[in-house]
């Protein structure tokens, strides 16, 4: 959704008086960031197939139709010139609905592999956006054009605009995606553990999601840790500016922003690397970059 709103913002900056009307789910991280962005959402029911089993399945079968229902009702009515996936099971139903109706579609791809989505969307695309060039083998070549991952204008801010990162504490931000990452929440609880000598030089930032924040907020609190605690972070441009260090999944989009925030350092884990959870502690401890603080 993200690069989505950057491209919002570019187009309005082009044009003002044009009108663009996001669609989502109610239960999406669209429904919390978009009001704040200023920016429309029209809301269908849609629900994910991957990783659905048995009766849980056949419900999301069931959104299906009822998803592209509303979509062609509502392209009907608006008659867009212009309809953008960026991929996501609820992309499905609405730009589906705007090949029916033969209206222009543009897709686009921020990861390396397409997911399940955006990959039978490609075939029906007029054209198809990709971040790297290795996933042009995805996709038709006369459709696909590599224009790199859309970012927030605020990261693209000078570096004057911000306040400098905190010396003292050190501050880390940890992120697991928009929802949050279980694998992330919990190796981070352990790792306190071996971080409690360190704790009054230390402030931490970990974005949770809904379903691990009470949970999480509770242990950071009970081993007496400076931490601010959020099922989703709305000013992330702001925290990342303020972070000194980012511990993340291994997620292209945020490793382009990081890239584009040359001053910080971002320790990216993938999933089987969380097994270690002692790792996270030692790599924190031995960075030389944090000789100064600890």
């Amino acid at each position: 959704m993200f690069p989505g709103v950057a491209l919002a913002k570019a187009l309005k900056g082009i044009d003002i008086t044009m009108e663009i009307t996001f669609v989502g789910t109610k239960q999406g991280i669209e429904s919390k960031v978009l009001p704040g962005e200023g920016f429309k959402l029209k809301t269908i029911i849609s629900s994910g197939l991957l990783g659905k089993r048995g009766l849980n399945r056949w419900v999301s079968w069931s959104k299906l139709p009822v998803g592209a229902a509303q979509s062609m009702c509502f392209l009907i009515r608006n008659r867009p010139n212009l309809v953008v996936g960026v991929g996501g099971y609820v992309s499905a139903p609405l730009v589906f609905s705007a090949w029916l109706l033969r209206i222009p579609i543009l897709i686009h791809e921020q990861n390396v592999f397409p997911g399940m989505a955006n990959k039978w969307l490609g075939k029906i695309a007029d054209k198809v956006a990709v971040s790297y060039k290795e996933s042009k083998q995805f996709f038709l070549k006369r459709k696909v054009e590599v224009t790199g991952n859309m970012i927030h204008e605020k990261l693209c801010q000078p570096r004057e605009e911000f306040p400098p990162p905190l010396k003292q504490p050190f501050g880390v931000l940890i992120l697991g995606g928009s929802q949050g990452a279980h694998s992330i929440n919990m190796a981070m609880v352990e790792a306190l553990d071996l971080l409690s000598d360190r704790k009054e030089r230390l402030h931490i930032t970990h974005q949770t999601g809904d379903a691990d924040y009470e949970n999480i907020k509770k242990q950071y609190a009970a081993k007496g840790f400076s931490a601010n605690v959020m099922s989703f972070i709305t000013d992330m441009p702001v925290r990342y500016r303020l972070a000194s260090l980012v511990i993340c999944r291994r997620v292209p989009q945020l490793l382009l922003k990081l890239q584009q925030l040359e001053e910080y350092l971002s320790l990216s884990l993938s999933l089987m690397q969380l097994i270690i959870i002692k790792s996270i502690t030692l790599e924190l401890l031995r960075l030389p970059v944090l000789g100064r603080w600890f």
